[in-house]
This record gives structure tokens, C-alpha cells and sequence, in this order.
């Protein structure tokens, strides 16, 4: 991810072993980012290029700086688009089908970071 800092300046954000799909903007700090999580690789079967890829979920509050998982599937197929439905209401759907409403909440360390539907 690659975002403006200024009209001459950006910075580059990585997340590690995982592929990311697609980013909603909640706001200029609050990022959603949908994609799949490296987990080895596939024979057969669910596979993304030959890795298997469970479809994650991730929340930054910092501007991309720091992720926190908040969902991750059990298939071994990515969430591959987001929607914006609201300020705090998105959903997600994955690469085998599956459709989730999320409802975001503030992001403290210790409360809810997201109902997943």
C-alpha cells in the first residue's frame, strides 16, 4: 500500500505473507483491508497461484502503520472485494462465495474491533 504524504512525499506500507486484494478508507487513519494469508502451498484443490490462501481480514487505526486481524475463514479462498456501506459498515466477499456484513467499532485494545455477520 502506498499512500500521499505530501505532494512530493509517499510512503510504503507492507503487510508480510499475505496477499491484499482490496482497502476501504473509513477514514484518513481507519483502513479495512481484505485479501488472504500465505499458509503454505497447494497440490490441489483451493489454491491462489499454488498457495493456499484463507481469506483474511484486517483493521488499521494508525494509517496502515500497524494491522490487526479480525476475521480469517477457514476455506482456503481469499476475501477478494470490500464495500463501504456506512461510516462504520462494510461487506466482504470471498473468492468460494462467502458474504459478511461488518459493523466496525472503535479500536482501543479493549473492546470489539468488529461484528462479523
Amino acid at each position: 500500500m502506498i499512500l500521499q504524504d505530501t505532494k512530493e512525499a509517499w510512503t510504503t506500507y507492507e503487510v508480510n505473507n499475505l496477499a491484499l486484494f482490496d482497502l476501504e478508507f473509513l477514514s484518513r487513519d481507519s483502513i479495512v483491508a481484505a485479501g488472504g494469508a500465505f499458509a503454505g502451498y497447494s497440490r490441489s484443490g483451493s489454491e491462489y497461484n499454488g498457495r493456499l490462501l484463507p481469506g483474511v481480514i484486517l483493521r488499521s487505526t494508525d494509517g496502515g502503520k500497524n494491522w490487526l486481524e479480525i476475521y480469517r475463514s477457514k476455506s482456503n479462498r481469499p476475501i477478494i472485494d470490500l464495500i463501504k456501506v456506512g461510516p462504520n459498515q462494510l461487506y466482504a466477499i470471498g473468492n468460494d462465495g462467502t458474504f459478511l456484513r461488518l459493523e466496525l467499532h472503535t479500536c482501543d485494545g479493549s473492546k470489539s474491533v468488529a461484528a462479523i455477520r
